[in-house]
């Protein structure tokens, strides 16, 4: 019986190993920090500014960083501190939830087509084909710009076409896995397929795509900052970091901290990001 139960190999960890790994993983730690951080400047952001970020005050634009704006106004007059500290609550989680939806439908779809192969597998693998053969920002500008800007256009729009590389992560491992002593026990004693893939393969399939979608995340955000950019994103006057770097695109060399103050905050998010997904895959490593 004991084969029977979840595969754990070398790189897995179980919740008892984890929770002391997390504490001394210094990319891990450092990288939640920052986001926690950061996602209390949004979520506290009425307390950490006074002024609306959609109040206008046409007898003070482009003012230069004071005690009353930290950051200056940009050029409607608006406080761009304000517009910083409120972007976070678009930004971040329309980032994350661009990835959650892409990263269910993908495993599922890896999980099935690994497993049950030819019939499955094949329209699978072609609607895959398909979507790769043409560069993802543009068909995500194409998407976006036939649904209208806004955030379900956004979100829809990365659903669609984001599942395929979780897809081929899971497939892969699938295929590797399906043949491992432990599920051919499991179908020997007549585990419904159901349950050979959610309890026995799926947990032994998922770290690699877990690794990834924490990368993913920050990919998502700047790609969601570049379609604010364009003007293609969350539709204005909603404080968001790409519209606000192209708001402030005019006056780089006047009052570049228009542009650069959301840049700087992407940045910041990127590099949290990225030292929580390189946390993550060295204590999956087992590292």
């Amino acid at each position: 019986m004991i084969i029977l139960t979840n595969r754990v190999p070398a790189e897995a960890l179980t919740k008892r190993r984890v929770r002391p790994r997390w504490r001394t993983n210094l990319s891990l730690s450092t990288g939640i920090g920052l986001l926690v951080f950061v996602g209390l400047l949004g979520i506290f952001a009425p307390l950490v500014t006074r002024h609306d970020p959609l109040a206008q005050d046409a007898a003070n634009p482009l003012a230069g960083p004071s005690a009353a704006h930290w950051l200056g106004t940009d050029q409607l007059g608006r406080d761009v501190w304000a517009r910083l500290i409120y972007s976070i609550r678009i930004d971040i989680p329309v980032g994350l939830l661009a990835v959650v939806a892409p990263f269910v439908i993908g495993v599922l779809l890896g999980l099935f087509a690994g497993y049950f192969g030819t019939l499955v597998d094949t329209v699978v693998m072609r609607i895959a084909e398909i979507v790769l053969a043409f560069p993802f920002m543009v068909l995500v500008i194409t998407l976006v710009f036939v649904l209208g800007s806004g955030t379900t256009s956004v979100l829809v729009s990365f659903t669609i076409l984001g599942w395929v590389a979780y897809m081929m992560i899971v497939r892969g491992e699938v295929l590797r896995e399906k043949h491992a002593e432990y599920v051919l026990a499991a179908r020997s004693l007549g585990y419904s397929r159901r349950r050979i893939l959610l309890r026995h393969l799926l947990p032994n399939v998922l770290t690699q795509a877990v690794v990834y979608a924490m990368s993913s995340v920050v990919g998502t955000i700047i790609a969601i900052v570049g379609l604010g950019f364009l003007g293609l994103g969350i539709a204005p006057p909603t404080p968001e970091w790409g519209s606000m770097i192209a708001d402030g695109t005019p006056f780089l060399t006047s009052h570049w901290i228009i542009a650069t103050a959301p840049g700087i905050a992407v940045i910041i998010v990127g590099f949290a990001l990225s030292l929580c997904g390189d946390g993550l895959a060295d204590i999956l490593r087992g590292e």
